[in-house]
C-alpha cells in the first residue's frame, strides 16, 4: 500500500540484497499485485546495487536529484 501512497520505486537493500534474485522480486511483486486494489504493471521493486551504503544514498537521492534539476533550468 505504500507504493499507492508514495507512487515511487522501492529499493530493497541491506544484508538481504546480495541474496535476492530476480525470481524473488517476481514472487514478491505477484503477491503485492494480488493484495493491491489497483494493480500496477510496471515493476516498482528493485534490488540495491550498493548494499553497503544504500540507506545514506537512498536518503540523499531526492536532494541530489533536486539539485541537478535546478542546474538544468
Amino acid at each position: 500500500m505504500l507504493h499507492l501512497i508514495f507512487n515511487t520505486d522501492f529499493i530493497l537493500g541491506g544484508y538481504l540484497a546480495p541474496c535476492l534474485k530476480e525470481r524473488d522480486l517476481s514472487a514478491l511483486q505477484e503477491k503485492i499485485r494480488k493484495l493491491t486494489p489497483f494493480a500496477k504493471e510496471p515493476d516498482f521493486l528493485l534490488i540495491s546495487k550498493m548494499p553497503e551504503h544504500n540507506i545514506t544514498i537512498g536518503t540523499a537521492l531526492p536532494y541530489i536529484q533536486g539539485f541537478l534539476n535546478s542546474l538544468a533550468v
